[in-house]
């Protein structure tokens, strides 16, 4: 009897400890993580994809090795197709941000909240990661990694979403 209430203890401490990692160790974004976060990736355009798509080098820096750094990329990767428009090379022009002033309907705040979340909407228009291409590397000072990988766009379909979700004007509204 005393064994099984030792056991019986040690069990319901081991499934609180589980419960409490769960709960508040592992953090996952929230909608408010979004509207203020400060974006810092890098784009390169690494040339043309398929019709109404964009092929993009994206990079970031995390923290950890343990952060879920494929999803951030994907997520920078939409953002700089609907926020920041595309910069020249890879054998394309620049291509302008899908949202701006002239076409924007919503704030971004409205749109951004769900969005972006995780597992959220941004991740119909993530056409293909390359992950051959994924690198990971050490930075000395600040103590981070450089994470980087090329990233197709569904940048018509992401217009599309846009236009049917009303927030931005179709193209033949703004003439």
């Amino acid at each position: 009897r005393h064994i099984m209430k030792i056991i019986s203890k040690t069990m319901l401490i081991a499934l609180l400890t589980l419960l409490c990692y769960y709960v508040f160790g592992q953090r996952n974004s929230t909608p408010e993580d979004f509207v203020h976060k400060t974006w810092t990736y890098e784009v390169e355009t690494k040339g043309v994809g398929n019709d109404g798509t964009y092929l993009l080098r994206i990079t970031d820096y995390v923290k950890t090795r343990k952060e879920p750094f494929l999803e951030i990329l994907k997520r920078d990767a939409v953002h700089a197709v609907m926020f920041n428009g595309i910069p020249a090379g890879g054998g394309s022009v620049a291509q302008p941000a899908l949202i701006n002033d002239e076409n924007r309907i919503e704030e971004p705040e409205f749109y951004m909240n769900e969005f972006f979340v995780d597992k959220g909407p941004y991740l119909n228009f993530v056409n293909d990661v390359a992950i051959a291409s994924l690198s990971v590397v050490k930075m000395k000072k600040p103590s981070r990694f450089k994470v980087s990988v090329v990233i197709s766009i569904k940048k018509d379909d992401l217009r599309k979403y846009l236009v049917d979700s009303k927030i931005i004007k179709r193209t033949d509204d703004l003439f």
